[in-house]
């Protein structure tokens, strides 16, 4: 069905054209996309089972999408931004990627459930062709992961959480995250989606997204920023890091210092967000959150927004928590600024998708930035007072094991 509307976004009126389709024969949305010549290329697989695949772009904004109350279209945009979309870049690893971009793809296959839709839209234009939905299959990769150059170095690594400490005790900081970038050289060329096809995590979102043939940005994160339905708002704190299996669930929920990170992230979640919503409250007790490699503690907030909020003030509410930059904010991201010694790009920022009807943004962790022959895997560690360089270190070691399954 082909219909038209007018999409009213960021102060600018469009004529909106897309048709939706449903489709007869299964599709690996995956493998289709990895078939596609065009860019931008993005893939979501939520925990609600919500797989999209998309490629191409009709209208790409710099911000987040602001709808006007007259809009009446469906547009749904995808993307997201640096953690510090502001500061220029500190090394050219994430030069393909733009500090922020939002878009409206040209192709997009769509699945909930038994049901795949093809949407197709266009911007002040006719619409494109069809595109070839085909059958596509590929191979599931391995990845033979050697030697690794961190940045910063272990030896390095105990200085900054030394300083680190020395700004937590002088009541400087409460807390900061400290991360780590791993770079790792491979005989082999790379394929990001193959990889991301070989990774099955439970509790997680699968994520990809591409700008330019050179580098692809992938992940399996188990942190959802916030999911926005109508005026209803869904968010959750995660904190606190043990490998799974060697580390009993009571000993995790009693410790003082994983207690202490956690509690900094609930606190900045209420705080953040209940100046934008009639009601906030926590939906569930403090549990236990599995991956296939750690556990964290995890706890559920669900709240109502006021009618006149939007989705950029959201994500400026919520990014950076606590759980990725520190307290207070202020001061732990001047921190970072000044000594974490690499360009954290798209890695732990918010990326995810924006309609009038409904948003959902995941926390982009548990990634790597894949090229040709060369995969950058990220990792970063809550300092509070009680942190040691060794333990912390270790954690690093936990968050990026789940590349080591594949």
């Amino acid at each position: 069905m082909t219909e038209s509307r007018t999409l009213c976004v960021n102060g600018q009126r469009y004529f909106h054209r897309f048709l939706t389709k449903t489709l007869t024969t299964p599709v690996d949305l995956l493998a289709w996309l990895n078939q596609q010549e065009g860019l931008p290329k993005c893939y979501w697989h939520g925990r609600d089972g919500r797989e999209v695949a998309s490629v191409g772009s009709v209208l790409t904004l710099h911000a987040a999408p602001r709808f006007a109350r007259d809009n009446d279209s469906p547009a749904t945009f995808w993307g997201g931004h640096a953690f510090f979309p502001s500061s220029a870049p500190k090394d050219d690893v994430w030069r393909s990627f733009p500090r922020s971009s939002f878009f409206l793809p040209k192709y997009q296959l769509h699945r909930r459930g038994n049901t795949t839709l093809l949407i197709i839209n266009a911007i002040n234009a006719p619409l494109p062709e069809e595109c070839d939905v085909g059958n596509s299959y590929f191979s599931k990769s391995s990845l033979n992961l050697k030697d690794a150059a961190h940045l910063p170095s272990s030896e390095n690594w105990e200085k900054l959480i030394e300083h680190s400490l020395e700004k937590i005790q002088s009541e400087s900081l409460e807390k900061v995250v400290m991360g780590r970038r791993s770079t790792h050289v491979t005989e082999e060329t790379l394929n990001p989606l193959e990889l991301l096809a070989s990774i099955r995590e439970a509790q997680s979102i699968r994520f990809a997204f591409q700008f330019s043939p050179s580098s692809t940005f992938i992940g399996a994160t188990p942190e959802r920023l916030y999911k926005r339905v109508g005026r209803q708002i869904f968010t959750e704190a995660i904190a606190g890091t043990r490998p799974l299996g060697k580390t009993k669930e009571k000993e995790l929920l009693e410790d003082p210092k994983e207690q202490r990170e956690f509690q900094f992230v609930k606190t900045s979640i209420a705080e953040g967000l209940k100046p934008l919503c009639v009601s906030l409250s926590p939906s569930s007790e403090t549990e236990i959150l599995k991956t296939s490699t750690v556990q964290h503690l995890h706890c559920s907030f669900e709240g109502e927004l006021l009618g006149n909020i939007q989705d950029d003030e959201i994500l400026s509410a919520l990014h950076p928590s606590a759980a990725m930059g520190g307290l207070p904010k202020s001061s732990a991201l001047e921190h970072l600024l000044d000594h974490e010694p690499f360009e954290r790009g798209w890695y732990a920022s918010p990326l995810g998708f924006i309609s009038q009807k409904e948003a959902e943004f995941a926390v982009g962790i548990r990634s790597a930035l894949v090229e040709k022959n060369r995969i950058h895997l990220f990792a970063a560690s809550g300092i509070v007072a009680g942190s040691t360089a060794d333990k912390e270190w270790e954690e690093l070691q936990h968050k990026i094991a789940l590349w080591n399954k594949i």
